[in-house]
Order: structure tokens, then sequence, then C-alpha cells
């Protein structure tokens, strides 16, 4: 309440709510990925979880924690839709891909008067369309609609970062891995992908690999754990290489070597300048990632070092 010249009122501010539905489990993580605390700054936000929908394609949710209470999951296509009827957002903001779920969830928020925006591509664009980076503004160039140029994430997560301390723990110069799950990626199944590499094979050679840069450059190769990473089976496939658990960006700009296959974290070695390896067998180089790694070495300039799998 507030008083002046004699009047007495109060001061009431609508804050716009908007709904964030998304396709994949929703951890921690996510709430850096997605912006949620910026988001929060202009908006009433919740999240609508719908890995558990049988229109998804992520079938199989495992919360990595206890969802606060602004997350709210639905495990079938009309508990989404019901949930989006009764929230009525002001933004209905999704990452879904072209399935009867993404339809019946657009068609919900349009029917109580949301603005619709994505984040993927798909046959039938929202209102609004947000695009990171020049190959996809051309690549939307033709459609109809809002869109939106924006950075990419990787480019703000390396604008946080690059104004604060880069400290490592390692005593020593160090080459950085970026694991990829590489052979045990859930996308594999979840997509329904072909397992590029032969797991024994590609493993053998690449902790080779490890040893004989370790000898001939002096550098300690250290290890930056997919974030769904299964650590036992990490342990056992990649055994006494150090693990470290500072965020990515921190530890690429702490490297004097990165190592990748053909990870979009490959991004930090541009933004920091730090050289790049690209590895790859045969097997790789050979299967449907085969020209993503070949793009990335040839895009960064980076050196390919094949490690032949036996």
């Amino acid at each position: 309440m507030f008083t002046r010249g004699g009047f007495r009122g109060s001061l009431m501010f609508h804050v716009p709510r908007l709904l964030f539905v998304v396709e994949h489990p929703f951890s921690p993580r996510d709430e850096v990925r997605f912006g949620i605390a910026y988001l929060k700054m202009h908006f009433d936000v919740e999240v609508l979880d719908v890995a558990g929908c049988g229109s998804s394609v992520y079938r199989h949710p495992s919360h990595a924690y206890e969802p606060p209470s602004w997350v709210r999951v639905a495990d079938t296509v009309a508990g989404a839709v019901a949930v989006v009827s009764s929230s009525s957002p002001s933004v209905v903001l999704s990452n879904l891909g072209p399935t009867p779920l993404r339809t019946a969830v657009f068609a919900a928020a349009r029917s109580v008067g949301s603005v619709t925006v994505e984040f993927v591509l798909g046959c039938t664009p929202g209102d609004v369309r947000v695009v990171a980076g020049a190959a996809m503004r051309e690549c939307h160039a033709r459609l109809v609609g809002t869109v939106l140029p924006a950075h990419s994430l990787d480019w703000d997560t390396y604008l946080r970062a690059s104004g604060s301390s880069r400290q490592d723990e390692a005593t020593r110069p160090y080459a950085l891995y970026l694991d990829q799950e590489m052979g045990y990626h859930p996308d594999y199944r979840v997509s329904h992908l072909r397992v590029p590499i032969r797991p024994r094979g590609f493993y053998r050679a690449l902790n080779r690999y490890f040893r004989r840069l370790e000898d001939e450059s002096g550098l300690e190769v250290v290890v930056a754990a997919h974030p769904r990473a299964d650590r036992p089976r990490l342990a056992r496939r990649l055994p006494g290489w150090r693990v470290t658990d500072r965020p990515t960006v921190d530890a690429v700009a702490g490297a004097s070597l990165v190592l990748t296959h053909n990870s979009t974290a490959a991004s930090f070695a541009a933004a920091w300048r730090r050289p790049l390896v690209v590895l790859a067998d045969g097997d790789l180089l050979g299967s449907w990632e085969g020209p993503f790694t070949i793009a990335l070495a040839e895009s960064l300039s980076a050196l390919v070092s094949p490690a032949a799998s036996d």
C-alpha cells in the first residue's frame, strides 16, 4: 500500500507466465542450459517435463533430483494438454520435435491465446523462432513468421566465463579430452541410431594414444566427463586418467591442448583459441558421425589424428 497527497492505493504488476515444455528429463544442468534464471527476471516461469509421454521420443525419464515446485511432469499427451490449458500461459516455449505431442501442445497453447516459441527445426514453425549463428539464419531464411537471431548457448557460456578465474587444480600443463560417451550415449537408443564405433577396440586405441601423448608432450591427459556419463563405466573405459568436475568451458580455458571426436564443446576451444585435435578411427569416420567429425576438423582447421582400432 502507498499514500501520496491524501490518496491510498496499491501497486499491482502483472507478470506474464511462461511455460517451457521440455522433451528431455529436466535436470539442474538444464536450468543453466535453458537460461531459467534469466527468464525468471521477466516471467513467472514453469517447466513442463513431458519426457515420460508415450508420444515423446524420450520414454524413460530418470530425474537426477526431485523437481522443484515450478517443474511439472506429464506422462501422457492428455496430461500435457491439461497443464497447458490450466496454466493459460502468455508464452509457451518448446524444444519439442515434430511429433503428435508437439502438435497437441501447440494447439492447446493457441486455444488459450498463448504465443508459441520454439528452438528446434520442425515442419510447422511456431509464431516466433529463435536461431543461433549465421548458418542457422541461412537455414531459416525462407521461414514465414518472426525469426530472432541469438547467441548460441556455448557462446553465452563463454562470455559469462571470460571474466572469471580459470585456475585449475592441475599441477602441470594438460591436454583436455572432451568425453562424449562414445559408443554408449543414450541418444543412440532414443533416436534409433547405430552405434558408430566398436567400443572395445576404440577405447583400447584411445588409451594408447593418451599414454603416447603424455610420454611425448609432457602434458597430463585430463578427462572432461560427458554430463550424462556413467561414471563407473567411464572409469573402466578410461582407467587411470584424472576426471575433472570443473565446468567444461573453464577446463578448456586452462588446457594447453583440447582433444575431441566431434563434441559441440569444441566451440570453447575456438573461443579460447586453444589448439584442437580431432580423434577418429575408421569405424567412426565411416559411420553417420563421420561427416560431423570431418566438418568439425575442416571448419576449425584442426588436426585429424586417426587411432586404428584392433
